[in-house]
């Protein structure tokens, strides 16, 4: 199983060094090709890069422009491959038990016994906190559920809400807003205290 794990971080990286140069080498083509079929072609650019206010003519001018273009091309392989390393995503959210009353209640334990339904389990929660590993096959999110036994459940928001923090390379997302579980069933979370000790 390390054999693999090494075989497959191996692939990442090597990945990684291939857009690297891709990224570099690709404009080199047509910088090499109106160096060589027009060596005395004015082929200029000018304006602005970042702060820096640019010149360039000739071979260097088209290797500048292609590089240019090249830049957004990249982003989007260095995402691709960081679904190579990371097949799942990982989503963090803070879950917020509400009495019959409407009212939050501070229960760590209460908290500590939720589960979130989805197949396979490949989930972890902790006193105030859960965080799911879901496979999204195709693009496509499976509806999740986040349940208290004997209290409550609520489907994790999906699409997400405005605000959620999303992190396509690492495939994490933190919601901002808890997942409010609303307390449905006859559960007493004073009661319930004394199990968790």
């Amino acid at each position: 199983m390390n054999g693999a794990a090494t075989n497959s971080d191996l692939f990442i990286v090597i990945c990684h060094v291939v857009v690297c140069l891709l990224g570099v080498l690709a404009p080199l083509v047509p910088a090499v090709l109106i160096y060589r079929l027009f060596p005395g072609t004015g082929v200029t650019v000018s304006g602005p890069l970042s702060a820096l206010s640019i010149r360039a003519s000739g071979a260097f001018a088209a290797y500048v422009i292609v590089f240019l273009l090249m830049i957004p091309l990249l982003s989007k392989f260095q995402n691709t491959i960081g679904g190579f390393t990371r097949p799942v995503w990982t989503v963090t959210a803070t879950i917020v038990p509400i009495d019959k009353d409407g009212k939050p209640v501070d229960a760590p334990y209460l908290v500590g016994s939720a589960k979130v339904t989805i197949t396979p389990e490949v989930n972890r929660v902790n006193n105030k906190q859960v965080i799911m590993r879901i496979p999204v096959l195709g693009g496509d999110w499976p509806s999740v559920t986040v349940t208290i036994p004997q209290w409550g459940a609520s489907d994790v928001p999906i699409p997400f809400p405005q605000g959620t923090v999303i992190d396509q390379y690492s495939k994490e997302v933190t919601l901002r807003h808890p997942i409010q579980i609303r307390q449905v069933g006859g559960g007493q979370y004073g009661a319930s205290s004394s199990q968790g000790n």
